[in-house]
């Protein structure tokens, strides 16, 4: 009762040590934003909490929902349950006219979910492509148990993609936002989920922004997401700056134009097992002294590349994956850097329309990695630094492992079978590949590439090398490079 005596007089409310209140957005304010805006007196200490229940549907906002209270760590904002099952497809998806794809699935439970809902898709399993599905997608239609998504894949490959099963979680609290940013975030907000944050593809609109500069500096945010978080539609997805931070577990991003997540000017975002696909831009990136956690997570059929560090950003992609994005898999450019690798999961950079791994000028850690079947090189550095030791290069339509021009790649104990040749170095450049696995070498003057003990990827296959190798009697095993 006091919360609603709070509510309709407008008295600022002081909450009781360990004292819990709901708020019912549908039956106390019209809208979140209006929430927010007759909470800014109540005093909510520590052990308190508030949690603010939005209701199913779709809400239009022409303006952004600031969250800022002076104890916004502990209000936490709740949509609607999720409708939570498991799908399949239910025939090849048809791209569409203006270029995004008309995706049919099969669900195991229909009940509740309907046209206009966003559903996160998790887990495909399939073919090798089958990642691809795997998004945040707007729901066009459901006619009993086919669900009709429209997905935003950049990549021609996913009409070549399977997919037998995944875990769907099916958004009902649709925040829509049309000529503006979605949610700014300024101090601290405990919890937000349960929710689809969707934009209009506004110049320069983000869909959750953490830190922003204001007329006497910057305001500092901090903000949680929960696991069921869906940010489509915006040119970037989600955003942290100036010493902000959003924690982002399992966080699902498609749809936006430039960025799915950027952290900058000492921004921190931590996405880790979370999925960014469906892009036009690029699908994480991370740049002037920014920070991104991405372990176990994905980039897949974004427009650009998928994992990007740059100008001082740094990002941590322990166990990610970056497969079928348009430009390459993973890029660290000018003084960005990259540490990805693989423990009991395999990191991987597949089907990509540049390298798998590339650098220019930045740094690169991927030991223990795979880069599969993409059209450029499997790892290629220009001028920086990559250390890919017991990694393996298959199937590029380029070199398994190239540097050029004054750029190094370490890749001991590695392997590279079926590109277009296994290492090759130019340009004052230098590969370490001892006791690698490889099918042929190449070396232009003044680079190096030292290979002592590397072996025949393939034993019917001798090892190709240019002068300044020695081979052994066999033909099959460098001895020392040039």
């Amino acid at each position: 009762m006091a919360v609603q005596s709070a509510v309709t007089s407008g008295v600022p409310l002081t909450l009781r040590p360990g004292e819990v209140a709901q708020v019912t957005v549908t039956g106390m304010f019209t809208s979140l934003a209006s929430a927010m805006d007759s909470m800014a007196g109540w005093i909510i200490p520590d052990n308190a909490s508030v949690t603010i229940h939005l209701g199913s549907g779709t809400v239009v906002s022409t303006q952004s929902i600031n969250l800022r209270h002076t104890f916004g760590a502990n209000i936490r904002i709740r949509g609607a349950s999720p409708a939570v099952t498991t799908a399949s497809l239910a025939e090849a998806p048809v791209r569409q006219a203006d270029g995004g794809w008309a995706v049919k699935l099969t669900l195991a439970k229909a009940a509740g979910i309907g046209a206009a809902d966003y559903m996160i898709v998790r887990d495909p399993v399939g073919n090798d492509l089958s990642s691809l599905y795997a998004g945040v997608w707007k729901i066009l239609d459901i006619t009993g148990n086919i669900a009709t998504l429209r997905s935003t894949v950049a990549s021609a490959r996913l009409a070549q993609a399977s997919m037998t099963n995944a875990n769907v979680t099916v958004l009902k609290t649709v925040l829509s936002f049309t000529g503006a940013n979605g949610i700014n975030v300024a101090g601290s907000i405990g919890d937000l989920d349960a929710v689809a944050v969707v934009g209009d593809q506004t110049a320069g609109g983000i869909g959750i922004i953490s830190g922003r500069m204001i007329q006497a500096g910057t305001a500092q945010g901090r903000i949680h997401l929960g696991s069921a978080v869906g940010v489509v539609g915006f040119n970037v997805g989600i955003a942290g700056q100036y010493g902000s931070t959003v924690d982002a577990p399992k966080v699902a991003v498609s749809g936006c134009t430039v960025y799915g997540l950027l952290a900058q000017h000492g921004g921190t975002i931590f996405a880790n097992e979370g999925i960014v696909s469906g892009n036009t831009g690029n699908g994480i990136a991370a740049s002037n002294n920014g920070d991104i956690s991405f372990e176990s997570g994905l980039a897949a059929g974004n427009g650009l590349n998928g994992i990007y560090a740059f100008a001082g950003g740094s990002i941590l992609a322990k166990n990610g994956r970056a497969l079928a994005n348009a430009g390459n898999g993973i890029q660290s450019s000018y003084g960005g850097a990259i540490r990805l690798h693989g423990t009991a999961k395999v990191s991987s950079s597949n089907y990509n329309g540049g390298a798998g791994f590339a650098v220019h000028q930045g740094n690169l850690y991927s030991e223990d990695t795979v880069a599969y079947s993409n059209d450029g090189d499997g790892y290629f550095s220009d001028g920086g630094a990559i250390t890919a030791n017991r990694a393996r290069a298959s199937a590029n339509r380029g070199d398994g492992f190239e540097a050029i021009d004054h750029g190094s790649i370490e890749a001991q104990k590695s392997r590279a079978d079926g590109n277009r040749r296994s290492f090759s170095a130019s340009g004052l450049s230098f590969i370490d590949a001892s006791g690698s696995s490889a099918q042929s070498f190449f070396a232009e003057t003044k680079a190096l590439i030292y290979a002592t003990d590397a072996v025949s990827a393939t034993a019917d296959t001798e090892l190709v090398a240019t002068p300044g190798f020695t081979l052994d009697a066999s033909g099959r095993r460098l001895v020392l490079g040039n």
